[in-house]
């Protein structure tokens, strides 16, 4: 049937809903939306041309110091388009730039950089990870020219990184820090956009924040890793956090600070009534740490959020001293409209019930701290529908085999962290391996593209996927 005879403008408007993964079929049809999709696809740019993440990949392996050297040759080209053709630089609304590595090796690109940043006027995301004197100039450029700026997120390559820019517009932001040191650079920069941010994330996991540093009143999204001293921050967070949509806090904790008082005080009190993402992640306690009613106090407070969609619940399932037993998975039911799940599996959990207590509308499932054995058992009573499955031991083919029959809808596992995509054909099933290029900076693109997007709250961190 022939395409109806639509406005550009119309085409233009139904291209901008679709997915990357159509965006790009799109590209070989003989139509007017071939030339929207290569718009559409345009206003995403990702540079990589550091290579101190991969030197000693590339000496090992040839194919990754190809792919780098791809990724150089590929990023540089793009630089000199966006220079030479306003008309390409104007489409562009976010921008990634990864560049840590051999400064002389860079040099030409960092310079191409620093021309292009002006001339995209439309730039509304600028994510970056850089040596901290390119981060420096890179910032003073972004400062000049983009006033307008709303995302920004820095990974910056030590504690010892220059100040974000001063940019007034910015709604959401996110810093992934290196070091045992916490950046007073930072701590200012949350002060000044206390009351204009509505989404942070921050991966600092041996940094200590004051409560007054993060206004949860504004805040619809709350990624927090880092080192708690003090229960009382946690309590800020629960109290006025009324419009958060998103809560993620992936915890170090001191002997002492007893954050179980925190949960257990707001358990029975006003829920958080826009609440459909949590997840709670006791990384590391001190040696001395005990308090058995954490995670007791922690199912008590789900047990006020049903509407939850996505949960990831994981404890150190090996301590006694922080109450993490079979009992947190009795909540698991209530959650009837819960897509994604990470859970811990406790020691005492009978593992055939546990499965079947997992609600049957989950897609996306991790399962840290269980063996193939275990494995084994849980698989009758999972969900059907599972789209994607991580697990933190490889598995024999036999169990591969059983796992692709058993759940037809299974597109995506990670095996003791290495991703795999699953192919069905005539013949059987093969598994993919990912190659470590994508699983670094592709992994959000490639949820989309294999419609397990339900999963990507269960990565505690996908920070060059905004």
């Amino acid at each position: 049937m022939a395409a109806p005879n639509l406005p550009s403008e119309i085409w233009a408007e139904i291209a901008s809903y679709l997915p990357r993964r159509d965006l790009r079929t799109l590209l070989f049809i003989p139509h007017v939306l071939s030339s929207l999709a290569s718009r559409q696809l345009s206003r995403n740019v990702f540079l990589k041309f550091g290579t101190a993440q991969f030197d000693t990949w590339c000496k090992a392996h040839p194919m990754v110091a190809r792919s780098v050297e791809l990724d150089a040759r590929r990023s540089f080209e793009i630089l000199l388009r966006l220079a030479s053709d306003p008309s390409y630089a104007n489409l562009v609304e976010s921008l990634a730039v990864y560049a840590l590595g051999n400064k002389e090796r860079m040099s030409a690109h960092i310079e191409l950089l620093i021309d292009v940043l002006p001339k995209l006027t439309n730039l509304k995301v600028f994510t970056c990870s850089l040596d901290d004197d390119v981060m420096a100039s890179v910032f003073g450029v972004l400062e000049s020219s983009q006033p307008s700026l709303q995302v920004l997120v820095i990974e910056p390559g030590t504690y010892r990184h220059p100040p974000p820019p001063k940019l007034s517009q910015v709604r959401r932001f996110a810093y992934c820090a290196r070091g045992i040191k916490t950046s007073t650079e930072i701590d200012h920069f949350l002060s000044a956009h206390t009351d204009a941010l509505h989404t942070l994330i921050v991966y600092h996991i041996f940094g200590r924040y004051e409560s007054s540093l993060i206004f949860t009143q504004n805040l619809r999204t709350l990624h927090l890793s880092s080192t708690i001293t003090n229960p009382d921050f946690i309590s800020e967070i629960l109290t006025h956090g009324q419009q958060l949509k998103s809560l993620r806090l992936e915890i170090y904790m001191d002997p002492g600070c007893f954050v179980s008082t925190a949960f257990r005080a707001h358990a029975g009190s006003k829920p958080l009534p826009a609440l459909r993402k949590f997840a709670f992640v006791l990384r590391c306690v001190g040696s001395l740490f005990e308090d058995p009613d954490l995670f007791p106090a922690v199912a008590e407070f789900l047990r006020e959020h049903p509407a939850l969609t996505s949960l990831s619940i994981v404890g150190l399932s090996w301590l006694d001293t922080v109450g993490y037993n079979a009992k947190l998975w009795n909540a698991l039911p209530a959650f009837i409209g819960l897509r994604a799940l990470k859970i811990s599996v406790p020691n005492d959990l009978l593992l055939t019930q546990g499965a079947s207590l997992i609600p049957r509308s989950v897609v996306a499932l991790d399962l840290p701290a269980l063996d193939e054995a275990g494995l084994i058992q849980m698989l009758p009573g999972l969900p059907s529908g599972l789209k994607f499955l991580s697990l933190p031991f490889d598995v024999s083919p036999a169990v591969r085999a059983v796992m692709c029959q058993g759940f037809p809808a299974l597109r995506l596992v990670i095996l003791n962290h290495c991703f795999y995509t699953i192919h069905r054909a005539s013949d059987g099933h093969y598994f993919e391996h990912w190659s470590l290029r994508q699983a670094k900076f592709f992994v959000n693109e490639s949820l989309e593209e294999l419609d397990c997007e339900e999963a990507r709250f269960l990565f505690s961190r996908l920070i060059w996927d905004w």
